[in-house]
């Protein structure tokens, strides 16, 4: 509790000494959290979705293989190793693929995060810079 009241202290003293130094330079901090943020949301919600794919799929391979290892003298007994040996190895192969998409994701979410902060961060530096280096 006493970290999250020292945080938002911390965060209305700051916006308040970033209002009255520059109000002009808060109002595109202001203008571009929101625009950054939005489209980190929905891409965020992709991963989620693309992680959850992974996890199924890996779910459903874990539990054909143990339907397989529990009923192993019945699949000997009928023949079948190939069949289950495709069956798996498709399940297994399909976990790989959503796992890749999955981990594929997350880097390029990172990437833009990174990117997107990265930039603001130094067009709102060169933005101020410019303002003192004309006086205003």
């Amino acid at each position: 509790m006493s970290v999250a009241l020292r945080n938002l202290v911390l965060f209305f003293g700051s916006v308040t000494m970033m209002v009255v130094t520059s109000p002009w330079l808060s109002l595109y901090v202001l203008i571009l959290i929101p625009a950054i943020v939005l489209p980190l949301v929905a891409f965020g919600r992709l991963v989620r979705r693309r992680s959850r794919t992974a996890q199924d799929t890996l779910a459903d391979a874990s539990a054909y293989a143990a339907e397989l290892i529990s009923a192993v003298r019945t699949l000997q007994a009928f023949t079948n190793e190939r069949l289950a040996d495709t069956r798996f190895s498709g399940a297994v192969e399909r976990a790989y693929a959503a796992a890749i998409h999955s981990t594929r994701a997350r880097a390029v979410l990172t990437a833009i995060i990174i990117f997107l902060a990265s930039a603001s961060v130094v067009f709102i530096l060169y933005v101020g810079a410019q303002a003192v280096l004309t006086g205003t």
